[in-house]
């Protein structure tokens, strides 16, 4: 006897409703096992790797890397034992995603369909399509013949005996395709906004002949439907040669006549940061402080550690170090603004701004005040790397009291950083750079580091954000003040 069990998109976290399928770590045919590693999946800020809850073998895959889906879609199918590809098919179709709190069971790359006759098509041959149909309800009974769920639920509401049907799919099985190529008719995506493109006007000879057997994904061939382009006119670029949906964009610019251009669709991180970045703007009255620090003291002091203690130590570590140490000095700009009083935290805890593909993420340093300057190099570190390779957990990057970007290391002069809600403060890091300075009477060198701190008014006022800037320089241009 054998079971089907369904994979589904798993809910990381109380505001998780939906995540991006990025690579699957199994294939179709091979055995897993209860808490194996199946999927990675991104979702608002982090890839995460879904286990399987089930045992047995892959036999469906059907979240496909680049789709989002909400929680508790369908993203493959276990079973334990043999089964046909008809009963795996019958599953699949009669799938109904578990409700899940803060989320709807609805994909939202997978459009509804409808299907229609082709009526673009002159008269006589719409008489020999009509014949053909007619012809194709002829035959006995069909309930044999090896054809998908889907191919025969469109056979049976267009009146086709699939006895009439030569399957082109696997072990000679009818098509979804199959039936709608013999039946003429078409697939029609719901109610979409697409670009039309036509080749009037453009000088573009446009091709007519039936582009069926065209390869291509089948992404490339719903884009090109509603674009009303000919996969003839269409340079394939995609693995083994098939038309990808890159192909059918860049086609759909050469025939329009316009200039060419590649579009993404949004990651969730970049969708987050996004939908944050606006909320924090828009929300929260920013004022921002500026001071000028002289780093030559706390260079040496690194270079001293480097090469006589063996410590691996960056610039970063002691800007981490020296804010956990001035915000203990000045804890009026530890604080929160929740809408109708100031939550000021007992233990600081710095999030650090680190740069990652697609976006940005900021894992957490906790409790970085009871840290000794070493301690918050190497958590930095993992952190940073971890932040990289999308292996952070939920907890290291939510929570923090504090942030801290530095872009000293592209050579910035300087910059002002947004807020990272719900905190109420953000301190911008610039590169140090060797400028003349004045001291007593006398022009001297010396390197030069801009901070520049971003404020939630309503949180913190501008004497209360000078002071601590007047706190933080003391410690980073005397380095050892904050290592006792």
């Amino acid at each position: 006897m054998s079971a089907l069990h369904a994979l589904t998109v798993p809910k990381w976290g109380m505001s998780m409703e939906e995540g991006e399928v990025q690579a699957w770590r199994v294939n179709v045919g091979d055995t897993v096992a209860v808490g194996d590693e199946i999927v990675d999946i991104e979702t608002s800020k982090i890839i995460n790797t879904a286990e399987s809850a089930a045992a047995g073998t892959l036999v469906r895959i059907v979240g496909q890397p680049g789709q989002t889906l909400q929680v508790g879609m369908l993203l493959g199918v276990v079973a334990s034992g043999a089964v046909t590809e008809q009963e795996i098919d019958e599953f699949v179709a009669g799938f109904v995603a578990a409700p899940v709190a803060g989320s709807s069971a609805r994909s939202t790359d997978t459009p509804a369909v409808a299907l229609e006759p082709i009526v673009a098509q002159p008269a006589a041959q719409r008489a020999d399509a009509s014949q053909g149909r007619s012809n194709l309800r002829d035959g006995g009974d069909d309930s044999g013949v090896n054809a998908s769920v889907v191919a025969r639920r469109i056979a049976r509401a267009h009146k086709v005996n699939l006895n009439n049907i030569t399957g082109t799919g696997r072990n000679g099985r009818v098509s979804k395709h199959d039936v709608e190529q013999a039946a003429g008719i078409r697939v029609l995506a719901a109610p979409h906004t697409a670009p039309t493109v036509a080749g009037a006007g453009t000088g573009v000879v446009r091709s007519t002949a039936d582009d069926s057997h065209i390869a291509s994904t089948p992404v490339a061939r719903r884009l090109a439907r509603q674009l009303n382009i000919n996969l003839n006119d269409v340079t394939a670029t995609g693995v083994r040669g098939r038309v990808s949906k890159e192909d059918v964009e860049r086609a759909a610019i050469a025939l329009s006549g316009g200039v060419a251009y590649r579009e993404e669709p949004l990651s969730g991180m970049r969708k987050t940061i996004a939908a944050r970045l606006t909320e924090s703007k828009q929300t929260v009255p920013h004022y921002r402080v500026s001071v000028d620090v002289e780093i030559d003291s706390l260079l040496q002091q690194r270079k001293f550690m480097q090469t006589e203690l063996g410590l691996e130590l960056s610039i970063n570590d002691f800007v981490i170090k020296a804010c956990a140490s001035a915000l203990v000095r000045v804890p009026q700009v530890n604080v929160q603004f929740t809408g109708t009083s100031l939550r000021l935290f007992e233990q600081v805890d710095i999030s650090m701004a680190v740069a990652v593909d697609g976006g940005l993420i900021t894992p957490v340093i906790r409790n970085a005040a009871r840290k000794s300057l070493p301690a918050i190099a190497a958590e930095a570190r993992d952190l940073a790397d971890r932040a990289q390779r999308g292996k952070l957990g939920m907890d290291e990057f939510q929570g923090g009291t504090f942030s801290i970007s530095n872009l000293g290391m592209y050579g910035v002069d300087a910059f002002d950083a947004v807020i990272n809600l719900p905190q109420a403060a953000i301190l911008a890091v610039a590169a140090g750079r060797r400028k003349p300075v004045v001291r007593g009477d006398a022009v001297v060198p010396a390197t030069v580091m801009r901070l520049t701190l971003s404020s939630d008014h309503r949180a913190i006022d501008g004497a209360v954000a000078a002071r601590f800037l007047q706190v933080l320089k003391g410690f980073l241009e005397n380095p050892a003040s904050m290592l006792v």
